[in-house]
């Protein structure tokens, strides 16, 4: 993802109500990966005994905002006299989630990085200039 900079895929866990979030912080795909259960499916497709959760996919072409991930899923019926059950029309629907996230980039931690060291180089040097200014004030005064 071009946002976020790093690999990133959803995964429904056992066909079940959870979709977890799986990513890497590395460009090499390859490169291990963690993950994080970002969404929980509602009543009533989280009722494993009539339905099943599957293909979770990420859609980052439909993110209006960086900090924005857009996936969808589906739901089908165990029984496909379900899907005539009143109000279950839209069971086989696939469903599309919009969710903000809290995310720094590497270039973000880069920056941050090199602005923290750039203060803490200029409290060191101003700290330098102090102690030898008092020192010399002292050897001045001490020599009056």
């Amino acid at each position: 993802n071009f946002y976020l900079g790093r690999w990133y895929t959803f995964v429904v866990r056992g066909f079940g109500p959870h979709i977890d979030f799986w990513f890497s912080e590395s460009s090499d795909v390859t490169s291990s990966w963690d993950s994080q259960n970002v969404y929980t499916i509602e009543p009533p497709k989280s009722d494993l005994t009539v339905f099943m959760n599957y293909a979770a996919k990420a859609h980052p072409g439909l993110q209006l905002l960086s900090d924005e991930l857009v996936f969808s899923f589906a739901t089908n019926a165990l029984n496909i006299d379900t899907l005539a059950d009143e109000g279950m029309g839209s069971i086989y629907t696939p469903q599309l989630v919009s969710m903000q996230i809290a995310y720094a980039s590497s270039l973000m931690i880069i920056l941050l990085s090199a602005m923290l060291s750039v203060f803490v180089l200029a409290g060191a040097t101003i700290a330098v200039v102090f102690v030898i200014r008092l020192r010399q004030n002292w050897t001045k005064n001490k020599l009056s």
